[in-house]
């Protein structure tokens, strides 16, 4: 690497001599005596070389053509490792956009994955809606045969205390509503439904 003008620099970077001037002001490159930077130290600090426009700016400071200056730095030797890094440069690249494509896949899938989650918690389970008519006629009975003697409805909650059931009757007294054993006669309150209200029933 060369120490290059101002001007040369920035143009085999491949930036503005205004960015360069703002780089040098904040210290992490220096301008030497002759208004000169060391192109080695723009590299250390992380910028890139545009290889053809340093190669031409380095001709011209050492007072050859570009022409001479391609064909002493085009030896196999050069034109390897320019190529070299070249191609890592792209696998670089390659690689992050692959890892930014991967995140978001992944950022998708996670949100999806919450959403079916949530949708299944919220399905009822197979099976569900024919609950009344599938349950044991000896599960059924003890609520119809209540209800008869109260023909003017029982809430659930009434049920539960009336029959002293250790658990909670509401799926199984919707599921009886659904198919007809018991009916509403106001929100909560259940009855029997109207063709189960003969005692014979």
């Amino acid at each position: 690497m060369a120490k290059l003008p101002v001007s040369s620099a920035a143009r085999a970077f491949g930036m503005s001599r205004s960015t360069l001037r703002g780089i040098t002001k904040r210290g992490g490159v220096h301008v030497y005596e002759g208004n000169l930077v060391d192109t080695a130290e723009l590299e250390d600090a992380g910028y890139i070389p545009q290889p053809e426009a340093l190669a031409i700016e380095e001709a011209r400071q050492s007072g050859s053509s570009p022409a001479q200056k391609h064909h002493t730095a085009g030896t196999p030797q050069t034109e390897i490792v320019l190529k070299d890094t070249d191609l890592f440069r792209q696998i670089r690249d390659e690689f992050r956009r692959e890892l930014d494509a991967a995140h978001e896949r992944q950022v998708r899938l996670l949100r999806l994955l919450d959403q079916m989650t949530r949708y299944i918690a919220k399905t009822p389970q197979p099976g569900a809606s024919s609950l009344g008519a599938s349950l044991p006629t000896q599960n059924r009975k003890p609520i119809m045969t209540l209800l008869r003697n109260f023909p003017q409805g029982l809430t659930r909650e009434e049920i539960e205390t009336k029959l002293e059931s250790p658990k909670n009757l509401r799926n199984t007294l919707q599921g009886m509503y659904r198919v007809g054993l018991v009916a509403r006669s106001k929100p909560g309150v259940y009855m029997l439904g109207p063709k189960h209200r003969d005692p014979d029933a």
